[in-house]
């Protein structure tokens, strides 16, 4: 509003820029290349941000899975208990037969009682509780399940201990390619064991894991001082000066390039799905190696890890 008689500014002249369009396009399927992604920054921000998303809508299905059997061993548990049912109730059934027909003091009848027994003994056995591995990182409160899991431990047997050990990097080394004599494989990709275990239990996330873990990751020590240099030709130090390359910069570098170093073991510490893919992951070993280590007794846990 403007005071009585004060004439109205006049408007800017309006200033028409043509809209350049790129006829550049790129396929955002599968066979997308590395240099591709990178040239349209789906390598950067918009990548973090997609694997973000995918993250939080994952974490249900990671809960579930990390805090109950594998699907095929409770597939199995449910048909030998089945199995089972149906056996102490064809033996309750001969038992009653042979005592109708022959008498309660007949050796049929005896015989009967005894396979009856014996049946019983084994519904019991397949309806009896399962050890199984649990891990609580997707779960709601799960540093206060895990605590009172802990307690429950002493509680039950008080002669047990726990002990917590850090021995290496989880992320970093889970998945390692090894060789012939059971020793890291410089020239190995553990990854081929995760991107396997993907396409078992979740061929779905296969894409985004691959576009994730398709290429060997930097190594980054120093933020500031961005990845990691290989040692010069001449045997100097690590060549931080020779980068040309900006260390903050939201690009990485250019992974043909022999001077950094890379490691193409384990998954990407920091990234949003590295957590599930690599406790998830952890969670079949465990079931086929350890079979319900977190509650062995203390002797066991010895054992096994000699």
């Amino acid at each position: 509003m403007y005071p009585k008689g004060t004439p109205a500014p006049t408007p800017s002249p309006t200033v028409e820029v043509p809209a350049t369009v790129p006829e550049t396009r790129v396929d955002l399927c599968n066979d997308m290349t590395w240099r591709q992604s990178q040239l349209i920054g789906v390598a950067t921000l918009f990548t973090r941000s997609a694997e973000r998303c995918i993250a939080l809508q994952e974490r249900d299905w990671a809960e579930r899975f990390r805090t109950t059997q594998l699907p095929e061993v409770a597939k199995a548990r449910a048909e030998a208990l089945e199995d089972a049912t149906v056996a102490t109730a064809t033996a309750e059934a001969a038992y009653t037969s042979r005592c109708i027909t022959h008498g309660h003091d007949s050796a049929e009848a005896t015989a009967a009682l005894a396979d009856l027994e014996a049946a019983e003994a084994a519904e019991e056995r397949a309806r009896a509780p399962v050890n199984f591995p649990k891990n609580y990182a997707f779960s709601k409160n799960g540093t206060h399940l895990y605590a009172h899991t802990v307690a429950g431990w002493h509680g039950t047997k008080p002669e047990n201990a726990t002990i917590s050990g850090d021995k290496e990097n989880f992320y970093n080394t889970i998945a390692q390619a090894l060789t012939a004599d059971n020793k890291p494989d410089p020239n190995g990709c553990g990854r081929v064991k995760l991107l396997d275990w993907i396409r078992k239990r979740r061929p779905d996330l296969l894409p985004v894991a691959r576009l994730i873990m398709g290429t060997p990751s930097f190594i980054r020590l120093v933020k500031a001082e961005g990845a990691l240099r290989l040692p010069s030709a001449d045997g100097d130090d690590l060549d931080f000066s020779a980068a040309d390359w900006d260390p903050l910069s939201l690009e990485c570098p250019d992974y043909n390039d022999p001077n950094y170093a890379k490691s193409a073991c384990g998954v990407i510490q920091g990234r949003a799905l590295s957590t599930i893919l690599s406790v998830c992951f952890l969670h079949d070993i465990c079931h086929e190696v350890l079979g319900g280590l977190c509650l062995a007794p203390f002797e066991e846990i010895l054992a096994l890890s000699s």
